[in-house]
């Protein structure tokens, strides 16, 4: 389930926090791995939008999509291949699509100059914050809880804060 904590941070930079989860997760493959093999969960973000996330490594074909349904439209997001599409009724329109000579890599590439200038300057901003990983957790640990009490549960969205 651990596995999902990127798309948990994506749901909580578009949505805000989550107030309330619940989740299945389940092993169902014979995969040699300690981790949930295919995990559901549903979040409700404290501004009411509610949204589902699942992990699957049991298919056999990997996938990765984000989708966003407002009133008018239908936003698609292949993280494979990097479009986004807008989609109403039977239509649908590339609204952005990364350059031909994208190589996915660079994204990991980029990740680490930010890191390590912010190693020598410490006034540069964290991309995704402390904060914002600890609300990611909580939304983890509240999946957890939901799975055994299957149940809808509360996450507490509580910073800790450490004084060294």
């Amino acid at each position: 389930m651990y596995d999902l904590v990127h798309q948990i941070d994506i749901a909580v930079w578009l949505f805000g926090p989550v107030k309330y989860v619940f989740a299945n997760l389940a092993r169902r493959s014979k995969l040699k791995i300690s981790a949930d093999d295919f995990t559901n969960l549903i979040l409700i973000h404290k501004n009411g939008v509610t949204g589902q996330i699942q992990l699957d490594m049991v298919s056999p074909a990997y996938r990765g999509e984000n989708e966003i349904v407002t009133k008018d439209n239908v936003f698609y997001l292949n993280l494979i291949n990097g479009v986004l599409i807008k989609k109403k009724n039977f239509f649908s329109k590339i609204i952005s699509k990364p350059p031909k000579k994208f190589i996915r890599n660079d994204l990991f590439i980029s990740q680490m100059k930010h890191f390590l200038k912010r190693l020598k300057k410490n006034n540069i901003d964290a991309v995704c914050s402390l904060f914002d990983g600890i609300l990611s957790l909580n939304v983890l640990l509240a999946a957890e809880k939901s799975h055994i009490k299957k149940r809808l549960i509360k996450v507490e969205n509580k910073y800790w804060v450490v004084f060294v």
